[in-house]
């Protein structure tokens, strides 16, 4: 950029991706992303933790929150069965999830995702 004979000259710094940084270096804006991802992996996993309050049987132990998006839960079943039993719950999960957790959720969005296994 020049102005009256004056040149400015500008450098952009792009770091490697591939250094490790703290997470401290992180711009502002990166570090309240991250916090807001990690409190929400927590909430997830107290949901997860406590599932076995809004149901005692054996079957929710193969049930597992996976997301929320807008106003759908997003849970996943490792079986087939679990799945089922499920799906005749809804209704009460949906209520427990939103009165103990204060989620706003209107529906549930349930699949079958067996555990990885190694190969």
């Amino acid at each position: 950029m020049a102005d009256d004979n004056n040149v400015h000259i500008y450098t952009l710094m792009i770091p490697d991706p591939r250094e490790p940084r703290s997470v401290k270096q992180l711009p502002s804006h990166d570090q309240q992303s991250i916090g807001s991802l990690l409190r929400r992996a927590q909430t997830f996993a107290d949901i997860n933790r406590t599932l076995s309050e809004w149901c005692s049987e054996p079957w929710t132990d193969h049930v597992r929150l996976a997301n929320v998006r807008d106003e759908t839960a997003v849970l996943y079943a490792t079986t087939a069965a679990a799945l089922v039993q499920l799906r005749h719950r809804n209704r009460s999960l949906l209520a427990w999830l939103n009165d103990r957790h204060h989620l706003h959720c209107t529906r549930i969005e349930a699949k079958v995702l067996p555990p990885a296994t190694d190969i």
